[in-house]
């Protein structure tokens, strides 16, 4: 596992490999029994249940920028996207520095990017752009569940949601600043 400061630099330097893996894994995605556990698709149905609340989303190491595209027409969230290469209106970032103010933030989303062996640098960068009870979802391998829950509460923050089973691909976690 590589830092996310040369993760982005290879990817500056080659898009086409940005693009490789995320055509792969989409591509992986199609034959997936349960459509509803995906980790993007999990968390663009919980968003669907604050539809009527006006928020800033961060979607960090968004990918393709699918959350936002999913809601283009809501007016009332606000969501960018920050991924390593810029694709559907997403801004190319590397997610260990955003650009985004201290307490600014109403929901931080990681839907399978905490991919850098930096990974704690995006956790802590997303509680310092976190409003007072700003939401944190995660959803992750299960084989990284253990840690990176251990990493979110040693943050300070309170979890409220756990989803996690040896049975299933991913965990869900569902955390508030406060």
């Amino acid at each position: 596992m590589q830092t996310s400061k040369n993760t982005n630099k290879m990817f500056k330097e080659s898009p086409e490999m940005w693009e490789q893996y995320h055509a792969s894994r989409d591509e992986s995605f199609k034959t997936y029994k349960e459509q509803d556990e995906i980790p993007v698709k999990k968390i663009t149905n919980y968003l669907k249940t604050k539809e009527k609340h006006k928020m800033k989303i961060l979607d960090l190491g968004c990918g393709r920028n699918k959350i936002k595209e999913a809601f283009k027409e809501n007016k009332k969230f606000t969501i960018t996207g920050y991924d390593h290469v810029s694709c559907n209106g997403s801004i190319a970032c590397d997610i260990s520095k955003l650009p985004e103010e201290e307490d600014s933030v109403h929901m931080c989303l990681f839907s399978q990017s905490l991919m850098g062996s930096n990974w704690k640098e995006y956790l802590q960068e997303a509680v310092r752009v976190l409003m007072y009870n700003g939401e944190m979802i995660i959803s992750e391998s299960i084989e990284r569940y253990e840690k990176i829950k251990a990493v979110v509460l040693e943050m300070g923050l309170h979890i409220i949601k756990d989803e996690h089973s040896e049975t299933k691909r991913w965990f869900y976690i569902h955390a508030i600043k406060n």
